[in-house]
């Protein structure tokens, strides 16, 4: 843990955290969580971009974590969220839908095509709900066509949050 805090310090934004990633991976999943809690007080680019890195991580608790962390903060870049959507596997995809729609970014909608007809119903799931933090008039149209969707929780919820606006 204290590696990893003196690894933030001396990182510049711009370098990568492979190293320090994998070495937090390979901790058991309660020193992953306290190592993870120490990095979300570094408010820096850098903690940012290992935050960013930890989307990725396959346990729920540090990435319930990073999202909370990441949905709060002032100067997240969103336009790093977006960029990782293309290639990220599901659970960091609903993460960053869940991020964004937390933060009710804007940016969101650009996605929201591509995101509809993403293979996994969890990521629509979370489209769903990020949606539903927006600005009802920009988004009707969207949770419309999802009322359609062919999974039966989709459109379930979709036709839930329809009938609450």
């Amino acid at each position: 843990v204290m590696a990893c805090k003196k690894a933030l310090s001396d990182k510049s934004p711009d370098m990568g955290f492979v190293p320090m990633r994998e070495m937090v991976k390979r901790q058991n999943n309660e020193k992953k969580l306290q190592t993870v809690k120490l990095i979300v007080s570094e408010t820096g680019q850098a903690g940012e971009n290992l935050l960013l890195s930890f989307l990725a991580e396959d346990n729920i608790r540090v990435r319930e974590l990073v999202v909370k962390e990441l949905s709060g903060r002032e100067q997240l870049d969103e336009g790093k969220l977006l960029a990782q959507l293309s290639h990220a596997i599901w659970f960091t995809r609903a993460a960053i839908v869940e991020v964004l729609g937390n933060r009710r970014s804007r940016l969101l909608l650009g996605k929201a095509e591509e995101l509809m007809a993403d293979p996994n119903v969890e990521v629509r799931l979370q489209l769903l709900i990020a949606l539903s933090k927006l600005e009802r008039g920009q988004v009707k149209d969207l949770l419309s066509r999802l009322t359609n969707d062919p999974h039966v929780r989709v459109s379930k919820e979709a036709r839930r949050i329809i009938s609450t606006i």
